[in-house]
């Protein structure tokens, strides 16, 4: 059974600030697999039934490259068609009439590290021209790359840091809600607690900054309700 999403305070923190920066344009950076991906998605798919049309837009390097780039993939990203326009201009023209029709109010730029000094800048651009709000989702070290001549936060509103989950979360609030997700029970203070979390800490943790890999912990998940003998088998490599 793949676990469903988990909601935490945190993740309650990012959606008042995107909500805030609806209508401008803001850093969302934290750490691979910290769990943000995960955040921005639901605060989208939790949004379908409002009036507001916002769009979740995963860069690639290829799609942050050029300007022209960055408008026909925002182009397939609202009206899941693909352009095949070869002029920025002409480009330009064609995503700005589509977010202006739709009345979109806002894109979540995933992977917003892709984007180049002239992807960030069209970025800049179709928000200057169509009042549409772009949250740019990035990893902490990305959010200024003096050598590339960016630095996101130039363009930002604000800056709203995403932090990796503490083991102290995961053993008081997201285990349990993962574990009757999966139909089992966990218990912060059930006898095998500190071994599991032990057990974590070594596959999918950083004992220096007490931290966890949320995408991991997702993964292993259905595992844990078998205990440290769980975990194990499901990091272990089959041997052939």
């Amino acid at each position: 059974m793949q676990p469903m999403f988990i909601e935490t305070e945190q993740c309650r923190e990012l959606w008042q600030f995107l909500e805030r920066n609806k209508q401008s344009i803001a850093v969302v950076a934290g750490p691979t697999a910290a769990g943000k991906s995960v955040a921005a998605r639901q605060y989208v798919s939790t949004r379908t039934n409002t009036s507001d049309t916002i769009v979740y837009w995963e860069v690639t390097q290829a799609d942050g490259h050029t300007e022209q780039n960055v408008y026909t993939s925002v182009l397939k990203a609202v009206s899941r068609q693909q352009s095949n326009v070869r002029q920025a201009a002409r480009a330009f023209a064609e995503v700005k009439h589509e977010l202006l029709q739709r009345h979109a109010v806002q894109i979540l730029v995933d992977e917003a590290q892709f984007l180049t000094r002239r992807g960030l800048e069209a970025v800049r651009l179709l928000h200057e021209e169509t009042g549409v709000g772009f949250a740019l989702i990035t990893l902490p070290e990305d959010v200024q790359v003096p050598q590339q001549g960016i630095d996101m936060r130039q363009a930002a509103a604000e800056l709203y840091e995403f932090a990796p989950l503490s083991t102290q979360q995961v053993r008081g609030d997201i285990l349990p809600q993962l574990a009757r997700q999966c139909g089992y029970t966990f218990d912060a203070d059930q006898s095998d607690a500190d071994d599991i979390i032990a057990e974590l800490v070594q596959h999918i943790g950083d004992p220096v900054s007490d931290t966890m890999n949320f995408r991991e912990l997702v993964r292993l998940a259905d595992h844990i309700r078998e205990g440290v003998d769980g975990i194990r088998r499901a990091v272990t490599p089959v041997q052939h």
